[in-house]
């Protein structure tokens, strides 16, 4: 037994735990999400997630916390990551909503005959406190450029945050 441990260094995985032998744990990369900014043993299945999810640490998180401007109702509404990263707030009037409540995310697209034309908005299904589904579209303001730039970059790190926090969000072209 004792030679078979010496021969066979074994192993376990940051990630999910699981116990292999140093050739399939032998890959090491930092997981920011879990606090080890040096790198870990992952095993072979978990070191996809790990990577997915420090790709959105570095590029996509910075971006959901510095937030965007966004038309709610007509009205411009700076829209934002809360420091816990746990809500996404939709400025000082309306309710924030947990990322983990969002049902889904759907393109909301200006011509639906032009899908050239690009998106105009999303339009987010969560669950409310009180159990019920509700609806709230974000649109892109069609005026400064730089502007709407950042809010579609917004779109596009929010609906990353979604997958690494679900899986794959549903979504689909939804008309105005």
């Amino acid at each position: 037994m004792v030679l078979l441990l010496l021969c066979y260094m074994q192993h376990h995985c940051r990630f999910c735990g699981e116990i292999f032998c140093g050739k399939c744990c032998e890959v090491g990369v930092p997981s920011v999400r879990q606090g080890f900014v040096d790198p870990v043993r992952l095993c072979e299945s978990c070191l996809a997630i790990v990577k997915k999810d420090n790709e959105f640490m570095e590029k996509h998180l910075l971006v959901l916390t510095k937030g965007a401007t966004f038309l709610i109702d007509e009205m411009p509404t700076f829209c934002l990551l809360t420091p816990t990263h746990k809500m996404l707030k939709l400025g000082e009037t309306l309710d924030a909503v947990k990322l983990r409540s969002i049902i889904k995310v759907e393109d909301v697209q200006e011509d639906v005959s032009n899908p050239a034309a690009g998106i105009s908005g999303v339009c987010l299904t969560y669950k409310r406190a009180d159990g019920l589904e509700a609806k709230q579209e974000l649109s892109v303001d069609s005026g400064e450029l730089q502007q709407r730039r950042k809010s579609l970059v917004f779109i596009g790190a929010l609906k990353k945050g979604l997958q690494v926090l679900h899986g794959p969000t549903p979504s689909s072209p939804r008309r105005r």
